[in-house]
């Protein structure tokens, strides 16, 4: 099987020999030191086969109808009724497959779609399950014929000069715009009653004020909004809903959609005239990050420093929370690892569509501000850089190292993963400070990798909504995959000697 799996997969193959080209400059990871696995193995065949098994354990999560299963469990307002999700889980399943390799006419991709374009509406639909959706129809778009090896390792290595624009089926197009006026419709322009010194728009699980919006949506003939009432318990708005939307966004922007985004966004109530969603967006994420924050000192003293973040003399860190006006627990309202990944991931989404753009090349101080808070967000990363668990430090706490990094949270551990990748992939980062990410996460992943059956494997962290495996799944193979499309020109990480 695996022979011929890797034949259709995109630049695994190159990223893993990446990998392992820094693992035997270092010493720092090796088969032998990835408990269980088979010590004659070279590092980047280890992160093959883990592949392989979990796309296959995957696979067979399929239910008979299609979807790839209901989430459950408790709701963030305490209830035990949680959102069905329904289509974002065979929508984000479907994407993570097409991500690995699994070509688009496989019975599993097939059937999925097919449930997905038949019951898109018939269920409450969540920000995140629009965005996922966006995610999927994306790569169905995308998805290529197999490359050779050698092919795709010198792609790797020369590294994409631009983004690649997609064509979406004419039959899928209807639906494809549908769901980016559904996204849209789902933002916030109010946090919530007693919040104050943030500004912006973003989104949470919903619309505060869906019926509004399905109304104005009407009256401007845009049609059926697929919104339905959320509970947005705590605020309107979060780094995390957002980051997924922004993605959204950017998938439908590279689908050709870009003009539909600004015209859809235009029928939105109190939007003025020549806004942006984009810059709203990043208005949001720039008020929600912390206000200040320590320096830190570089640890990193390799001559070449290309592609690497060496923390700089100007650079403090500064990360983000899920809702930093939060007091319901720590790591909600206190700076984590995964949300900082989030904000940082976020900017550079937002700069990737602004940057021709009136409102942005306007304020001359804003590149530098956005770009500094950038630096910030991925000082705080190195400054309490661990791939263990998902790094937080409470208000007040010690820095890295100390107490607090020490606890961390495991909760959201592989999600946290999965926004290093995005932030390494889109600000085309290999190494944050002396840190090589990509070889710790994936020692990590191997290391954690459970055991269905000889040929399936599987990863569950057991501390979200059921199916926990399969989101988690999900996480570890995009993160090894190197899944995300990279941003080109957008973030210039480099300060240090080597550039």
């Amino acid at each position: 099987m695996r022979a011929a799996f890797l034949s259709s997969r995109g630049l695994r193959v190159g990223a893993a020999l990446a990998a392992l080209l820094v693992v035997g400059a270092t010493g720092r990871a090796s088969a032998q030191q990835v408990p269980g696995q088979d010590p004659s193995k070279s590092f980047a065949d280890l992160v093959e086969t883990a592949i392989d098994k979990g796309v296959a354990w995957l696979k067979k999560k399929q239910q008979p109808a299609g979807h790839f299963g209901i989430t459950k469990g408790n709701t963030y307002a305490g209830g035990t009724n949680a959102y069905p999700n329904i289509i974002g889980n065979t929508a984000f399943a479907l994407y993570t497959l097409l991500k690995c390799g699994v070509p688009k006419n496989d019975p599993v991709i097939v059937k999925g779609f097919e449930y997905i374009r038949k019951h898109y509406g018939d269920h409450m639909q969540s920000s995140y399950e629009i965005s996922a959706c966006l995610f999927a129809f994306e790569e169905l778009s995308t998805h290529k014929p197999p490359k050779r090896k050698e092919e795709k390792e010198f792609e790797y290595k020369k590294r994409a000069a631009k983004e690649a624009k997609v064509q979406v089926a004419p039959g899928d197009l209807s639906l494809v715009k549908s769901m980016l006026q559904d996204l849209i419709g789902t933002m916030n322009f109010e946090l919530g009653a007693g919040v104050t010194g943030v500004e912006g728009k973003g989104w949470r699980y919903g619309n505060n004020q869906y019926a509004q919006v399905k109304a104005q949506a009407a009256a401007q003939g845009g049609g059926t909004v697929n919104i339905q009432s959320f509970d947005n318990t705590g605020g309107n708005m979060d780094v995390s809903a957002t980051q997924y939307a922004l993605l959204g966004l950017k998938s439908a922007s590279r689908m050709g959609l870009r003009e539909n985004i600004d015209k859809v966004y235009a029928t939105r109530p109190d939007v003025k005239a020549g806004a942006s969603i984009f810059f709203d967006v990043m208005t949001f994420l720039l008020s929600v990050q912390e206000a200040d924050g320590p320096a830190v000192t570089p640890k990193n003293e390799e001559k070449d420093q290309r592609r690497t973040f060496v923390p700089g003399a100007t650079d403090k860190a500064r990360g983000w929370s899920y809702m930093k006006w939060m007091v319901r627990q720590p790591q909600e309202s206190t700076a984590s690892g995964s949300m900082t990944t989030a904000g940082v991931c976020g900017l550079i989404l937002c700069k990737s569509e602004l940057q021709s753009h009136p409102l942005y090349r306007v304020n001359k101080d804003l590149p530098r501000k956005v770009d500094q808070a950038i630096r910030d967000g991925i000082a705080w990363l190195a400054l309490n850089y661990t791939m263990e668990r998902n790094p937080y430090v409470a208000a007040g706490g010690a820095a890295a190292g100390g107490a607090n990094l020490a606890a961390g949270i495991k909760g959201n551990h592989y999600y946290y993963l999965y926004g290093m990748e995005r932030m390494g992939v889109f600000g085309d980062i290999d190494k944050i400070d002396k840190n090589d990410w990509y070889t710790d996460g994936a020692t990590v992943l191997l290391r954690e990798q459970k055991k269905a059956n000889d040929a399936e494997w599987f990863w569950d962290s057991g501390q979200t909504h059921t199916p926990a495996d399969e989101y988690d799944t999900c996480f570890a193979l995009l993160f090894l995959e190197k899944a995300s499309v990279p941003l080109p020109g957008v973030f210039e990480v480099t300060r240090g000697p080597g550039k």
